[in-house]
Parts: structure tokens; C-alpha cells; sequence
């Protein structure tokens, strides 16, 4: 009985949670030139490590389109190497130029759109647009930041609380004082 009880400690505390991290990324003065892909563009590479979930994404911006390009074509992609990934447009419904501020988070888990990363760990961001305007360049900016919420492939376990530390330790103890108890009634 003890060592069915210290195994049902040990498997209570040992069990592994893949615990939710966050990358948050400033944004200052962000350029997007042209459309996807272009080398003008700015592109930012951030390691969350091999095979890690991205299950949500949030922003709050401050986006400026220079006439004639509008708010609803400055894009961000999140993607990893070879692999499809999201588009966020947060000006979608803007078909104006000027400055306008969005905020918003969705799960991609819930809306079917979460993915994992590649073998490289690399999550790419790319700002650019979806039409480029050749009268103007840059034909927008991007200010204010965006959260990527995400699951590493190799999260370990759930660090206990405290309490639950206090909690494992004194069930440790019990079955030790059972273990003692049960060899001295059987000398």
C-alpha cells in the first residue's frame, strides 16, 4: 500500500502541462514597403523553440497609410520556415489613408487557425502590403505592439505551488512514518 501511494504522489507531481508562454513585440516606426515578399520589407525572425504551438495572437496598433495606400492593405504575416501560417490586417475594413488605431486578440485554436513551427524554432513576422502603391514609399506604418501566445514543443513540467509542495512533502512523510510504523510491528 505505501509504495502505491508514494506512486500516486510521484505520478500527481510528475505529470507534464504544457504551460502557455508569451512573446510580446514592440513596435516603432515599423515600414511596410511593398508586397509580400519584396526585400524592402521588414522582416523579424524570433525563436520560440522547435515545434512550437502559436495558438493566439493580440495587437493593439497605431497604423498610418500614406495616401493613396490605405489602412486595409498593410499586412502582417506570422509564419515559420516552408510552412503556411497567419495574416493579420488589422485595418481590414479601412479603405482610407490616414492614422487609425485597432485592438484586438482572437485563439487561433478556436477559429481553426493555430499552427506549429517548424524543425528551426523560427516564427517570421513580415510587414508589407497587400497593394503596393508605387506613388509612395513606404506606403504605411506600423506603432504599438503585437502578443503572440504560444506553447513550446519541449514545455516541462508544472513547477508546483508552494501549498502543493507543503502538500507532497507531508504525504512523503506519512509514508515514511507508515513504512516505519509496519517494520517495527514486524520485528
Amino acid at each position: 500500500m505505501n509504495k502505491l501511494l508514494l506512486g500516486a504522489l510521484c505520478a500527481a507531481f510528475m505529470t507534464t502541462s504544457a504551460q502557455a508562454a508569451t512573446l510580446v513585440i514592440d513596435l516603432e516606426d515599423v515600414f511596410s514597403y511593398a508586397g509580400e515578399g519584396s526585400p524592402d520589407n521588414v522582416v523579424w525572425n524570433f525563436n520560440l523553440g522547435a515545434n512550437s504551438h502559436i495558438t493566439g495572437i493580440a495587437y493593439d496598433v497605431t497604423l498610418t497609410a500614406f495616401s493613396p495606400s490605405w489602412l486595409s492593405e498593410l499586412v502582417v504575416s506570422f509564419t515559420s520556415t516552408g510552412l503556411d501560417g497567419v495574416y493579420l490586417t488589422p485595418g481590414f475594413a479601412n479603405s482610407s489613408s490616414g492614422t487609425a488605431s485597432f485592438a484586438a486578440s482572437a485563439s487561433l485554436v478556436d477559429i481553426g487557425l493555430d499552427f506549429s513551427l517548424d524543425a528551426d524554432g523560427l516564427l517570421w513576422l513580415e510587414f508589407f502590403e497587400s497593394f503596393n502603391d508605387a506613388s509612395v514609399n513606404p506606403d504605411g506604418v506600423w506603432n504599438g505592439t503585437l502578443t503572440v501566445t504560444y506553447t513550446p514543443e519541449n514545455a516541462g513540467p508544472a513547477v508546483p505551488e508552494p501549498a502543493s509542495w507543503a502538500l507532497m512533502l507531508s504525504g512523503f512523510g506519512l509514508v515514511g512514518f507508515a513504512a516505519r510504523r509496519r517494520r517495527l510491528a514486524t520485528n
